[in-house]
């Protein structure tokens, strides 16, 4: 019912960043281990009920390069994590376009469950990491900036650019 409310709320014009979904679902154990709060690979209890998305203005103020896994949407993002792993075809252009072959060091920010570590985080670490390797004669490609990412995706990115080393910032729950 959410993906199709979402759905109908998309096509009267709201912008996504203004979507946000709440998984809500009675918690028993509230540790992950009876399974009632369940959604896919998901545990409501210890993922988190509420899932939006990294605001499109911060992905262009911090000039990242947009690259999107094969899910669709967050509900696909949440019952199927393969999905989250894996790129088209004309997402691999864009990544082997914006990186490069076999470069030493990529930097990849991946959306995972929470914006908001990514948009809280991101702008100090990056800068941060950048310096770090230049020190040591280092320089990186642009960042790439996944949506619907599962840490698995710079496992995709190695296979298409074959970098030495993969550096993924990637929003998770706090805890």
């Amino acid at each position: 019912m959410i993906k199709f409310t979402v759905m109908e709320i998309l096509k009267l014009g709201v912008p996504e960043k203004n979507i946000w979904i709440s998984n809500e679902r009675k918690m028993c154990c509230g540790l992950g281990k009876c399974g009632h709060c369940k959604i896919g690979s998901t545990y409501i209890c210890l993922d988190g009920p509420v899932f939006n998305y990294v605001d499109e203005e911060f992905v262009k103020r911090n000039n990242f390069v947009e690259v999107h896994t094969l899910c669709k949407d967050k509900d696909e993002y949440l019952t199927r994590p393969d999905l989250g792993r894996r790129f088209d075809s004309s997402q691999q252009e864009i990544i082997k376009k914006t990186c490069g072959e076999n470069p030493k060091v990529l930097i990849v920010v991946g959306d995972g469950l929470s914006s908001a570590a990514v948009e809280a985080n991101v702008e100090d670490m990056i800068p941060a990491i950048k310096q770090g390797l230049s020190n040591y004669g280092i320089s990186v490609p642009d960042v790439l900036f996944v949506k619907h990412s599962r840490v698995g995706a710079m496992d995709a990115i190695g296979e298409v650019t074959n970098a030495d080393v993969i550096c993924i910032l990637i929003g998770e729950r706090p805890g």
